[in-house]
């Protein structure tokens, strides 16, 4: 087991850290540092919160199911700005899990 999975009887946890930003337009845009090119955003950080979950379990789910290694998430403590943890649910496979 590593830092960042947990493992569950029918789920694995992965926990990776996020940033928001307040936009011009009234939204908020959430970020990975950890993970190129995955964003969400909302009108709300409650659905902020919601589309960050959802958006890094369909990075994990299909990472995995093409044998991509998943990058190592960050120490949180050495993220600034605003932020907080994402814990992505992810139903268990038989495959190994492979961190970058």
């Amino acid at each position: 087991m590593t830092g960042i999975e947990m493992k569950s009887a029918m789920k694995t946890k992965y926990v990776y850290p996020a940033t928001y930003k307040y936009e011009d337009n009234n939204t908020i845009s959430i970020f990975f540092p950890d993970i190129d090119n995955i964003f969400t955003n909302g009108d709300s950080l409650e659905e902020c919160l919601f589309n960050a979950k959802e958006c890094l379990e369909l990075y994990i789910e299909s990472s995995l199911d093409e044998g991509i290694k998943l990058p190592s998430p960050s120490d949180y403590n050495n993220i600034k700005g605003n932020k907080f943890l994402v814990i992505a649910d992810i139903e268990k496979r038989n495959a190994q899990v492979n961190f970058g």
